[in-house]
């Protein structure tokens, strides 16, 4: 069994545009947040930030999971997710397009919410083709592969950020914006596999899968918790990740005199080293298990984040930052497939908005959390705090079922 490169370059040029829109909305919104709210709130200021940068996480908390679930009951000549992609992402590449053009708070925060909705209608049907058309022993490569596009995304806009920011803001957005425009139809065009999911070998199932609440109920009512600490602790690792790429260009700006384009530049060095480990990080969780792999990143992740408010901007900054991006690698490429492999290439879309459902819910309450405990203890606690909830995440992750996480799989 190989993998097929080609057809994983397709699926992966979403997550390019998907995480290139990301990086540069996470990088300049919250300073566009920030020039309003800070003459008003000069105490609040980063918790008010925090608080509406995690709108577009509440969003995808009540859309995706849902979603996610319909796919698995659509039944179209387009397969279950294209009808969702050509939908949802390229609406939502307008509203990113007219960001820049806000003229108040108000139309700014309108704009976020467009984009935040059409973003959710999109994100799991997207992520899903991956499992959709990849055999089980491959996935955790293929996330290696899809996730270097991903990580190639994010390096592309923190460069364009470095370039436009912040004197052409409206050049960023567009190249960026423009992305969601096209990709879609890329997909339409050549991915042929996308219309005839695993699951629909025979046909599509005559019976519907489950929907998205009884899947719930039925993972709660289990005497089996260990899939339920896999979930909780990517809750709490990925919202300390989410946290970090919001606040770190307040952190940069504010502790550490940096520019906004320094602050992009400085996480270019992260992206980087996801770029480089994103396929090592999916043989790794292949030959080890994707549970072990997580939960060993994971730990020397604690010890990193404990180090950075020690570093100044320089040499020794951008390589504790290369150093979250490389062990960051090797979690986020083996999360997806541990959480899709139970759904069985039956309820696909559901595990992938169950995986979205935790991992979005640890990304809601992170940022406004850390925002109000930087308020009260400095910038710098950025890091610690971090690190704390990554060290709980880590614990969880070491109690998880090694079938919850999945068997070792075979290189491709």
């Amino acid at each position: 069994m190989t993998l097929r490169w080609g057809r994983t370059f397709l699926l992966g040029l979403g997550f390019f545009a998907i995480s290139g829109a990301w990086a540069l909305f996470n990088v300049q919104v919250p300073l566009y947040l920030r020039g309003f709210l800070a003459p008003r709130f000069p105490e609040q200021v980063n918790t008010l930030v925090g608080t509406f940068m995690i709108l577009d996480e509440i969003a995808a908390l009540f859309l995706e999971p849902y979603v996610g679930a319909l796919s698995d009951r659509t039944r179209t000549r387009l397969g279950p997710r294209l009808p969702y992609v050509l939908v949802g992402m390229p609406l939502a590449g307008l509203a990113f397009l007219f960001l820049p053009y806000h003229t108040s708070l108000v139309s700014l925060i309108a704009l976020v919410i467009l984009f935040d909705f059409f973003m959710g209608i999109h994100r799991s049907p997207t992520v899903a083709l991956m499992p959709d058309v990849t055999p089980e022993p491959l996935r955790s490569p293929a996330n290696g592969v899809i996730n270097l596009m991903g990580g190639l995304g994010g390096a592309v806009a923190f460069g364009v950020g470095a370039l436009f920011l912040p004197d052409h803001d409206r050049t960023a957005f567009a190249i960026m914006g423009g992305l969601l425009l096209v990709v879609p139809w890329i997909l339409l065009i050549f991915l042929k596999e996308a219309r005839t999911p695993l699951g629909w070998r025979d046909g599509p199932p005559e019976e519907e899968a489950p929907g998205l609440l009884t899947t719930v109920g039925g993972l709660i009512r289990s005497r089996d918790r260990r899939p339920l600490a896999l979930l909780f602790g990517l809750l709490l690792i990925w919202g300390s990740w989410n946290a970090l790429n919001q606040l770190f260009s307040t952190y940069a700006t504010v502790r550490l005199g940096m520019t906004s384009g320094a602050a992009s530049q400085a996480l270019l060095a992260a992206a980087a080293m996801l770029i480089l480990l994103a396929i090592p990080g999916g043989l790794v969780g292949a030959r080890l298990g994707r549970h072990r792999t997580m939960a060993t990143a994971g730990g020397l992740l604690v010890l990193v984040l404990l180090v950075a408010p020690l570093l100044r901007p320089g040499l020794p900054l951008l390589l504790a930052l290369a150093a979250v991006g490389i062990l960051w690698a090797f979690i986020v490429v083996n999360a997806y497939p541990s959480v899709a492999a139970l759904g069985q290439n039956v309820q696909t879309g559901t595990y992938t908005g169950l995986y979205y459902l935790f991992t979005t819910t640890g990304a809601i309450l992170t940022p406004p959390v850390l925002g109000a405990l930087m308020d009260r203890f400095g910038e710098a606690f950025l890091f610690t705090g971090a690190a704390l909830q990554t060290l709980l995440g880590v614990l969880l992750l070491w109690l998880a079922a090694p079938r919850a996480a999945h068997a070792p799989e075979v290189r491709p």
